[in-house]
């Protein structure tokens, strides 16, 4: 796909993903998509065969970590990056995609939260690996770190809607990781 592709499928996600956070996802239809985007169903439908496939898009955050493992960015640096996704997105947890997420997972037949369970499990293990190797990170267990920050972190993205998070809460979440993780992290 070529960069006006590229640039419409990012459009597309950007509009599903302000519909999903508005109004979940069992009330956003193709055609919503559509309208907001401008684009025909055929044009939609060119980039992603269904609402399913354009969620489980917006959801994905472990390209960002083999992005930067295979650039050779160093271990501490990529989780920064990381943590900045998973800050960003706590900020903004009334406009979250997790009532979304949820709401699909309990209506699909798919085990899609488990799939995507074993996906964050899986980059978490190699980033933690990596930090390993690079002699960035502490000899931590991936899944303590992991089971920590994830279930914290979507406690957060849940109640977030309903319950105010102060930044200082947050703040305290991903230095925790930090502190776990990173070599002499003060």
């Amino acid at each position: 796909m070529g960069t006006k592709g590229d640039n419409t499928k990012r459009e597309i996600c950007r509009e599903a993903a302000k519909l999903f956070s508005k109004k979940g996802y069992k009330d956003v239809s193709m055609q919503d998509i559509c309208n907001g985007t401008g684009l025909s169903k055929g044009g939609l439908y060119r980039h992603f065969g269904n609402k399913e496939e354009i969620l489980l898009e917006l959801v994905k955050k472990e390209k960002r970590v083999e992005q930067d493992i295979a650039e050779g960015v160093g271990a501490v640096q990529a989780l920064e990056n990381l943590l900045e996704i998973y800050r960003d997105d706590m900020r903004k947890c009334k406009e979250s995609l997790a009532y979304a997420l949820f709401e699909y997972a309990s209506s699909s037949e798919e085990t899609v939260l488990d799939s995507k369970n074993t996906a964050e499990k899986e980059f978490w293990h190699r980033l933690v690996e990596y930090g390993l190797k690079t002699g960035e990170f502490n000899d931590v267990n991936p899944d303590v770190v992991m089971g920590m920050f994830l279930y914290s972190y979507r406690g957060v993205m849940m109640w977030g809607r309903v319950l105010p998070f102060e930044d200082e809460t947050i703040n305290h979440l991903i230095d925790a990781v930090k502190v776990m993780l990173v070599k002499d992290y003060k």
